[in-house]
């Protein structure tokens, strides 16, 4: 999975584009909803799978491009993110994070993930959409949030 939410058979596809990615959002979203911690470390290809998403005896081994994240938010719509093709997860700004310049989001709503303490990471073009219209980035790193009608301090957790 891709920092934009673009999803990918790493085993076939060496360029990832949107010419490459898996298109079928039944399918997406399938794979994504039964998303879990990987029971033991997976490592394949010089990579690193956190994530499987288990198939009639099969596992799939999932990872994101970004390591820290283990979902990709594209869209923010009523106070509900979209992952996969259609997933919702429940919007809090209080769950937000700054990490390496990046926005990231506690995962509380997914079945499997949801009591793992891990982060999804809002795609670029959401990001740009909160940031341009109501984030302000001060001069330690945290923010100041604007949302509907309140101000929030998000957090910088950076690791470097």
């Amino acid at each position: 999975m891709n920092t934009r939410g673009l999803v990918f058979n790493d085993e076939f596809i060496k360029v990832r584009n949107i010419a490459t990615a898996l298109k079928d959002p039944s399918f997406i979203d399938f794979t994504i909803r039964r998303l879990r911690p990987s029971p033991k470390s997976a490592h394949f290809q010089g990579h690193d799978y956190p994530l499987v998403s288990p198939c009639q005896g099969e596992l799939n081994y999932v990872r994101c491009l970004d390591d820290l994240a283990s979902l990709v938010f594209s869209e923010l719509e009523n106070s509900e993110m979209t992952y996969g093709a259609s997933l919702k997860h429940c919007f809090k700004v209080e769950d937000l994070s700054i990490i390496n310049g990046f926005i990231y989001h506690k995962i509380t709503d997914h079945k499997f993930l949801g009591n793992n303490n891990l982060l999804g990471i809002l795609a670029p073009k959401l990001a740009y959409k909160l940031s341009n219209e109501n984030l302000h980035i001060m001069d330690n790193g945290d923010a100041i949030f604007k949302y509907q009608g309140k101000v929030y301090n998000i957090p910088n957790l950076d690791t470097d």
